[in-house]
């Protein structure tokens, strides 16, 4: 995931996205709540929980913050 989020991180820089550091910031909140979740659930199976936020997370953040982005890559 760190790699993932710094490669589409370097792809903004280099193209200019005006919402980069909210962006990173999104990220970073993200990792953190993983990394919490991560503690929270050492020893034990993953809640169903763990399990909505994380696919919640992911969808709105790719189909939704991600897409705003495209149009600068494009230019």
């Amino acid at each position: 995931m760190r790699e993932h989020f710094a490669a589409e991180e370097a792809l903004m820089k280099a193209a200019g996205y005006p919402d980069l550091a909210a962006h990173m910031a999104e990220h970073a909140e993200f990792r953190a709540k993983l990394a919490e979740l991560q503690l929270k659930s050492i020893g034990q199976d993953i809640s169903i929980d763990t399990v909505r936020f994380l696919r919640g997370w992911l969808t709105n953040h790719i189909s939704k913050t991600d897409m705003a982005y495209v149009p600068y890559l494009k230019s």
